[in-house]
């Protein structure tokens, strides 16, 4: 109602309100526990566009062996990750993760916009090694990374600059 219906209705879901396929989305999302405001929160148009696909429904089940469910789940969606959850790359890249130690509620704080699209990037996974080697891993990983920071992994520059600071925040130590 009110503010929730607001933000709930983009042009996608607005020409998906007469889709038997949409309202069939919304009854299995509930079953997976997405009621109400975490709807709210969940539902975007690249969201709607997809409650049809199978591959859509299949992903969702996938990010479970992530510790992705729930409330969880509805924060780790985006835009970027409802279109990703189709594409195998995407999840050789969560695979990835998981060895780095990000998985559940780390691997929540970890994704954003800018993560979900440079999970197929090797110069990404360059940058994430250069940052296990300042010490900064796991669950600081995860807190550390945001789309700022992921979009500059590959720059020499800032990681040389990350490097410095950590010589000069605590020489022979990590960033805690």
């Amino acid at each position: 109602s009110g503010d929730g219906l607001i933000t709930f209705m983009s042009g996608s879901v607005a020409a998906r309100l007469e889709d038997e396929a949409f309202w069939a989305g919304l009854t299995r999302l509930g079953e997976l526990g997405i009621t109400g405001d975490g709807l709210v929160t969940f539902m975007s148009n690249s969201v709607a566009a997809r409650l049809e696909g199978k591959a859509f429904w299949v992903g969702l089940r996938r990010l479970g062996d992530f510790g992705i469910v729930g409330p969880r789940l509805v924060t780790f969606m985006s835009g970027s990750v409802a279109a990703r959850l189709s594409d195998e790359a995407f999840w050789v890249g969560l695979r990835r993760l998981r060895e780095l130690g990000i998985v559940g509620e780390g691997l929540v704080t970890f994704m954003s916009e800018s993560v979900a699209v440079r999970l197929e990037d090797e110069a990404f996974w360059a940058g994430l090694t250069r940052l296990r080697e300042l010490g900064i891993t796991g669950d600081k990983l995860a807190t550390f990374m945001n789309g700022s920071v992921a979009t500059r992994l590959e720059n020499d520059d800032f990681m040389d600059g990350l490097s410095s600071l950590c010589s000069e925040l605590s020489p022979l130590a990590t960033v805690e």
